[in-house]
């Protein structure tokens, strides 16, 4: 609502003998003035950028937290927010799976290749998503375009159903936002690799004693070793 005045009045009121009173005048006009303007206006003109700028992100499919303000948004804004959040987070937790998947299909093995993967990722050494740690080149084997699983590992989708595929769903899911309480491993386990599959130690392997080992419940072979600290 705006502040007005009438100028006939007001100008009469101004006469050169009440120069004191023109001047208190002024100033309790200015003071109207600028209250409606910090009150009204300003608030309404900031909300006005705020939306103008959420619509940018969103235009250009940038992942963002939405954040509670006093500020009011339209509800077809904060929609689009909210899809767009839980977008980005079932691509995350599908290529999760998919890594989780391609390593071992026992669940219990599952839950510890989760939590490194995990690991990888909240650490400043690796990439900080779920799908570019998996994807990064030279370190999950099943993500290896010359691996026979390949095609498989990187078009599972959530409409496929397998136990152990729904496994590596389920694990995925609770791992992505697990508490720290839960973590089986130290943090700085970032390194596994199966003895049993394959014909020689890795070189980042040699000499070094492993944190965590899994072993197979019939031959007491060794099918997972997992390491930390390894530059």
């Amino acid at each position: 609502m705006g502040v007005g005045y009438n100028r006939g009045i007001f100008l009469r009121k101004c006469r050169p003998s009440r120069a004191a009173f023109c001047v208190q005048e002024i100033r309790s006009l200015k003071d109207k003035i600028m209250k409606t303007f910090v009150h009204n206006v300003l608030p309404k003109l900031f909300a006005r950028i705020c939306a103008i700028g959420l619509i940018h992100v969103l235009t250009l499919g940038t992942s963002f937290v939405a954040i509670s303000n006093p500020l009011s948004v339209s509800a077809d804004l904060e929609g689009e927010a909210e899809k767009t959040i839980t977008i980005n987070a079932d691509e995350e937790i599908l290529w999760f799976a998919r890594a989780i998947y391609s390593e071992t299909k026992i669940a219990s093995e599952q839950k510890l290749v989760a939590w490194v993967i995990r690991n990888r990722v909240e650490s400043d050494k690796y990439p900080n998503s779920y799908r570019d740690v998996v994807l990064q080149s030279g370190q999950f084997s099943g993500f290896s375009i010359s691996d026979r699983q390949y095609h498989i590992n990187t078009s599972m989708t959530f409409e496929d159903s397998s136990p152990s595929w729904d496994s590596a769903v389920a694990i995925a899911r609770e791992v992505y936002t697990a508490p720290e309480a839960l973590r089986p491993l130290s943090k700085t386990v970032m390194h596994f690799y199966s003895p049993i599959s394959v014909s020689r130690t890795p070189l980042w392997a040699q000499g070094r004693v492993a944190e965590h080992i899994v072993r197979d419940n019939k031959t007491e072979g060794i099918r997972f070793a997992f390491y930390a600290d390894i530059n």
